[in-house]
């Protein structure tokens, strides 16, 4: 049995994340500062992390490779991105995923206060030519209060109102 058969898919997965996400790096030490970018939507998890075999997971990877800044997401972001994971995968994929985006060594998780949240409610309302979710919309508050102007993700959506895009 090879090495890698011997390992939990847990481990595995643990593996490939800090692989990803930090280039194989060390985490930088410090506060909001030094990072530049979110982890946007639940898809770019899913095939990021994922689905290998999605046209995608190539393009995303890379991207967050080549990003090579600490990542955040927000608690928003986590609960649809652990939820979509378990419903449509293995409940060990979910959970690895979901340890991951909460370990700070690796990622920054900021909780959106209850003024995002009804910010987000109310850019929502304004949108009414747009098809945000309620998430997306929490993201885009967040990243400007937190002057955030780069977002990795698959949601052309971002781009839409003003953030750059990777990939």
């Amino acid at each position: 049995m090879s090495e890698r058969q011997g390992r939990s898919a847990s481990a595995l997965l643990r593996e490939m994340l800090t692989r990803e996400l930090l280039g194989g790096r060390k985490p930088r030490k410090g506060g909001l500062a030094e990072i530049e970018g979110i982890v946007a939507d639940r898809k770019l998890a899913r095939i990021a992390y994922t689905n290998r075999k999605d046209p995608g997971h190539k393009r995303v990877r890379e991207a967050i490779r080549r990003f090579g800044r600490r990542l955040i997401t927000s608690n928003f972001v986590f609960a649809e991105t652990v939820t979509i994971l378990r419903s449509s995968t293995r409940n060990e994929v979910a959970v690895a995923v979901g340890e991951k985006l909460l370990d700070p060594a690796n990622v920054t998780l900021v909780r959106l206060s209850a003024e995002d949240e009804m910010t987000a409610w109310e850019l929502m309302k304004a949108r009414e030519d747009r098809k945000y979710s309620s998430v997306d919309c929490s993201s885009f508050v967040l990243m400007r209060r937190l002057a955030l102007t780069k977002a990795v993700t698959l949601d052309g959506d971002f781009r839409i109102e003003g953030f750059d895009v990777l990939p």
